[in-house]
């Protein structure tokens, strides 16, 4: 059989291992942020700083490409992007001496662009993707479902790393070179949108403003716990490995409850509904793990199902806003989907981290429930007002 007859199943392969790729590498910064601690005589809010500018930084740099490359089909973006992710590495020649942060700043601002470029560039080439080899709902799910293993894997992968040497960093150029080449000789092309499909789109259950929303309060949530629940489990005592262990459960949670239900809930429709039903169960079980169970090894059992329960509904949101009511283009919503939420959520992350030193991080990390449960009031406003209203018209 030629080998054109799999370049749909190669190219979704090389753009979901380069997905996992760059999510796993950030995500190792939370990992061993307790040695940047350490190292640097850093607060945890100045810690957090660290994460939030990157991400506010990188997540702009995202909206810009979705706005000004919406119509170029050219991959050079997600090569370039790949390649800025891998500086990360030069965090580790940083030497302990009075205006280190600054170098710091810089180098995870840089890696941190690379990795934002990265993402709407990406969703538009797994768009371009001809369904008739994988559909685009499976396509999608499973480049989401790469991005959250990745993330999962990145703080357990930092604290294995800070436990060690971050020298180890220097590794991660060996399989982001081999990434580099696959993606070049792919053949990947970009999706570009025509005038006329968000006109003729089907209506959705949600606008794309209201996934927007929704969306972001999810993901400020998740950044939270990702950034600081490795840090809050090492003040109680759990090692640096450990404590990376237990996020990375929660995002291994996120993903394997977005495929199940992309599976079995998705294909039902009224999945904003479905949303809400799992994960107000979903947010009682996180909430008992942090009150009671935290200190319970065993219990991150529980990390792993509230995340399953909570965080699946990222991807279906990010598969809704492909053909949700927007005037914008295909690239700028996914640059908001995925860059703009994200960015909103580094801010306020980054707000809870000073909050953190003024009240500490056990009482800060609290904001992490909260923000998931203004996320399900926040949805089911929504519905309320979208369906209550069209229920209210039907009955006259």
């Amino acid at each position: 059989m030629k080998l054109t007859g799999y370049l749909p199943v190669l190219r979704l392969s090389a753009l979901t291992c380069s997905h996992f790729y760059v999510d796993a590498l950030g995500g190792t910064i939370a990992g061993f942020l307790p040695v940047l601690i350490s190292r640097y005589s850093l607060t945890v809010g100045t810690a957090a700083l660290l994460l939030s500018v990157s991400g506010l930084v990188g997540n702009a740099s995202q909206l810009l490409v979705g706005s000004f490359h919406a119509r170029s089909r050219s991959p050079i973006l997600i090569c370039v992007g790949l390649s800025l992710c891998s500086s990360l590495a030069l965090i580790s020649i940083v030497p302990p001496v009075s205006g280190a942060l600054w170098f710091l700043l810089a180098i995870i601002i840089v890696s941190g662009v690379g990795s934002s470029i990265l993402h709407p560039e990406s969703l538009r080439a797994v768009c371009a993707i001809p369904s008739r080899r994988i559909s685009g709902s499976l396509a999608t799910s499973i480049f989401m479902l790469s991005g959250f293993l990745g993330f999962a894997c990145g703080p357990f992968l930092g604290g294995l790393i800070g436990s060690h040497s971050l020298f180890w960093l220097w590794a991660a150029l060996i399989p982001g070179g081999l990434l580099l080449y696959w993606l070049l000789h792919v053949g990947l092309r970009l999706a570009v949108e025509r005038p006329q499909t968000a006109a003729s789109a089907v209506r959705q259950e949600l606008s794309f403003s209201e996934l927007f929303w929704a969306a972001t309060l999810l993901n400020t949530g998740c950044a939270i716990v990702q950034g600081l629940l490795p840090t809050l489990l090492h003040m109680k005592g759990y090692s640096l490995i450990a404590g990376g262990a237990s996020a990375m459960l929660f995002g291994f949670g996120s993903g394997v409850g977005a495929v199940l239900f992309s599976t079995f809930l998705a294909p039902r429709g009224q999945i904003s509904r479905s949303i809400v039903r799992l994960a107000v169960p979903g947010l009682a079980v996180f909430c008992l793990y942090l009150v009671v169970f935290s200190c319970f090894k065993w219990a991150v059992c529980l990390l792993f199902l509230s995340g399953a329960m909570i965080c699946s509904a990222y991807p279906q949101m990010v598969a809704l806003a492909r053909g949700a009511q927007s005037t914008l283009s295909l690239g700028s919503r996914m640059a908001w989907i995925v860059g703009g939420t994200w960015g909103i959520a580094g801010l306020l992350f980054q707000c809870v981290g000073f909050l953190a030193d003024l009240i500490g991080l056990r009482f800060a990390f609290l904001a992490a429930p909260g923000a998931f449960a203004l996320e399900l009031a926040v949805l089911l406003y929504f519905r309320r007002k979208r369906f209550g209203s069209r229920s209210a018209k039907e009955g006259r």
